[in-house]
């Protein structure tokens, strides 16, 4: 495989051997191989954790490393990261702005104020999971399975980077994406926990 796709959309230059996040969610999000999505420099950006109760908090120091495992931290960093970005794209806000932090831009506050709601963080974070969830079961309803978004060997991190910044850091995109689905409450072929018939 030469081609630099995923589920028939062409990369972005945000090569996912710097930021694996990128990596998981071109291959997992329901219009996959886009880079406007979440990444872990982005849900640092995002400061989740100030204002939503299940969202990690990066530690202080977070080894480079790090980001390239496997691991149930980082899984659960990349779905709410995914889910406040389908309720920052619902809302019509911008990525940029966003970039700011939530506690500082007053984005839930915000949402209650133009809306007239009285809900918390964490029932907007719902929120945003069930539009994943929809956004997830259309393409299943009209043939797509996600479980067969593929991406060339390059961008699956198997191949790590031969020089620069990421020399020699792998990782396992595809075990990455199994453990994120599993954070998102979908099973291991990608579909969500109900079926919205």
């Amino acid at each position: 495989m030469y081609a630099f796709h995923a589920g028939g959309q062409e990369l972005p230059m945000h090569d996912p051997r710097m930021d694996p996040a990128y990596g998981v969610l071109y291959l997992s999000d329901p219009t996959p191989g886009r880079h406007t999505i979440t990444s872990t420099l982005e849900y640092a950006m995002f400061r989740l954790w100030t204002k939503v109760q299940d969202a990690p908090e990066p530690p202080g120091i977070y080894p480079k490393a790090d980001k390239y495992q496997d691991s149930e931290f980082n899984a659960h960093m990349n779905a709410a990261g995914a889910r406040f970005k389908a309720l920052l794209d619902c809302a019509g806000l911008c990525l940029f702005g966003a970039h700011v932090g939530v506690d500082r831009m007053g984005f839930f506050e915000m949402l209650n104020a133009a809306l007239g709601f009285d809900l918390s963080p964490d029932d907007y974070m719902q929120i945003g999971g069930s539009v994943q969830d929809l956004r997830q079961w259309f393409n299943i309803k009209h043939g797509l399975q996600p479980e067969e978004v593929d991406v060339n060997a390059l961008i699956d991190g198997s191949v790590p980077a031969e020089k620069g910044p990421a020399k020699g850091l792998a990782y396992d995109v595809y075990a990455m994406r199994r453990r994120y689905w599993d954070a998102m409450g979908w099973d291991e072929h990608g579909r969500p926990g109900c079926d919205p018939v």
